[in-house]
Order: C-alpha cells, then structure tokens, then sequence
C-alpha cells in the first residue's frame, strides 16, 4: 500500500510548472520585442503589457470563486491548450509576414487570462494532489523554479530571437511549454477529493460577500491594495524596459536585452530570499513601503546612471543596469511574499 499516495504528483508538479513557468519567462521578452519590431511604438508596447495586466484587474476577485464550482483539472488543462493555441497562432502569423498589432494585444490578455485562472486554480488544487504536510516543501521549490526561470527565460527568448530562428521559434517554443504543461496537468490524480460549491451557493452572492469581507477588513484591504498597485505598476514597467534598453542604454540585439533581463532577475531574487528576515525585522507594514520605495528608487537610479553606462561595452551596460532594476524586482518580490 502506497503509505504517501501524494508523492506521485510530486515529480508532474515540479516538472509541468519548470516547463511552462519558462514559457511564461520567454513571452515575457518576446512578446514586447515582436512588438517593438513590428511598429517601434512606445505606445504599443505598452498597449501589449496593459492587455495582459488587465485581466488581473478584471477577473482576479471573480476567478476564485469561480473555481469553486468547476473542476479544477479541467479548468487548468483548458487554460494551458488556450495559451498553446494562441501562441501558436502568433508564431503562423508572424512566420507568413500576416502579424499585427492587435494580435499580440488579443494574444496578451488571452495569456494573461489564463495565467489568472491558472495560478489561482493550481494553487487551490494543490492540498488535494500532495496534502498540507508536503505545501511548504513544494512551494519552496516552486519559488525556485521560478526565479530560475525568470533569470534563464528572457536570455533564451533574446537567443532565439536574435540567432535560432527568430520569433516563429520563440512564439512556437512558448506554444510547447504550454502543451507539454497539459499533459503533465493530464498525468495528475487526487489523493483527496475536493469538495465543489453545490448549485446552491450562487456565483454572485459568494463574489459580493468576498468583496464586502475585504472592504470591511482595514488591514488585508491596505494588503491588497499595495501588493495590485506595485505588481500594475511593475508589469508595464518591465515591458517599457525593452524600448529603454535599446533607445537609453544602447543594447542593440535581443541577446544582450535578454542578459539585461536575466541580470535584474537575478539580483531581483534577493527580494524573496531576504524578504523572511526583513519582515521579521521591521514587520510587514513597513515591508510593503520598503517593497514599493525600492520599486520607484531602483527605477529613478537606472534612469540616472543611463547616460553614464550606455557608452560601454554591450555586455557591461547589461550587467550594470541590471543592479538598479533588479532592486525594484527586489521590492516587488518581498510585497508578495509578504502579501502571502
């Protein structure tokens, strides 16, 4: 008899989730650098991480509840075949010549849609496939593939891009990540059963009575709105990187955009290894001022220091920007760390 029955999801958990966060890492630059390429807009390009963003806005309360009265295998399934899909859709269109804009703006909020539902239903679903005793040990590691996904995605990405083929292979790559996810997600059995919302408990009166419990409560409400503001304004900020790279900084190809990325992910780690001692220290009220003074601060440096480092050497521009820029990384990561 199987004395640890969850431990056979261990392996499909870390494995599907190594895979498909490097998807989400690769689209992270390929997606603003399709852009880039295809109008050179600033505007654009923020359009592309304001369609991905949305979502959280709109559908990160509902979804939740939503959740509860599905089947969550099946939900996460059918977000990462939507995902797959419509990054395979982008790497035919951009392989025919046939791309627009407005295809990577639909491709941005579908991802980010379902980058929603799916982070929110794994995160619910996992007490049912390893149990509480194993949630810590697992997310650990998933934290870990996370930071290391984040430091390698963009580089591959910027690889890609640049000499192995070009953005039909990032995109197709990206579709990949997302099927091979799936079947991983297919592979995945419950070792205890996990009770669904019966059709008497409505989907609306569940969803105002959350809202109602946040509004009413002073300190998960300040929690909330801190941890949305710096992730909203974080996230069209990464992409804006991209044009500050090539136009401020200098970085000319996709490679050394991508060793920009992958340098500022890297030190952005720090936030989430100190961030356990830091909130212990100075509590976590004073970590979420610290998280978004160091989100603004890391910024407003590496926009100092631009014109000082853009004259050098590719590769050390990159390594350097990185320091200021991973520090804002930094100080949204100890926000959600200490938000969970």
């Amino acid at each position: 008899m199987d004395r640890d029955p969850g431990a056979r999801n261990v392996t499909p958990i870390i494995l599907g989730q190594a895979v498909s966060l490097l998807g989400d890492y690769i689209a992270l630059l390929a997606l603003p650098l399709f852009v880039l390429e295809l109008t050179g807009s600033a505007l654009d390009l923020g359009l592309t991480m304001a369609s991905e963003t949305l979502p959280t806005l709109l559908f990160g309360f509902a979804v939740g509840v939503a959740l509860d009265r599905i089947s969550l295998k099946r939900a996460l399934i059918a977000a990462d075949v939507a995902r797959m899909v419509a990054f395979a859709a982008l790497a035919i269109a951009a392989g025919s010549g046939s791309a627009r804009p407005w295809m990577a703006f639909l491709v941005a909020f579908l991802a980010g849609s379902m980058t929603v539902t799916f982070d929110a239903g794994f995160q619910a679903w996992m007490p049912s496939l390893v149990g509480d005793g194993k949630l810590v040990t697992i997310n650990t590691r998933l934290q870990f593939i996370r930071t290391a996904a984040w430091a390698l995605g963009p580089a591959l990405a910027g690889l890609i891009v640049t000499v192995g083929g070009g953005f039909i292979v990032a995109f197709t790559v990206n579709a990949v990540t997302f099927g091979v996810s799936a079947l991983f997600v297919l592979v995945l059995t419950e070792i205890s059963p996990r009770a669904l919302s019966s059709g008497g408990d409505p989907w609306w009166p569940a969803f105002t009575e959350g809202i109602r419990y946040l509004r009413h409560e002073a300190r998960l409400r300040a929690a909330t709105v801190a941890a949305t503001a710096g992730n909203v304004l974080f996230v069209p900020m990464e992409a804006l990187l991209v044009l500050f790279a090539r136009d401020r900084l200098g970085l000319a190809t996709g490679t050394l955009i991508g060793v920009f990325f992958a340098g500022h992910a890297v030190v952005g780690a720090l936030g989430v290894t100190l961030a356990p001692r830091v909130i212990a220290a100075i509590g976590l009220g004073r970590v979420f001022v610290l998280g978004l003074a160091s989100l603004g601060g890391g910024f407003f440096a590496l926009a100092a220091m631009s014109g000082a480092i853009s004259g050098l050497a590719g590769p050390l521009t990159a390594v350097l920007a990185s320091i200021p820029a991973g520090i804002s990384v930094a100080g949204v990561s100890m926000m959600n760390v200490a938000f969970t």
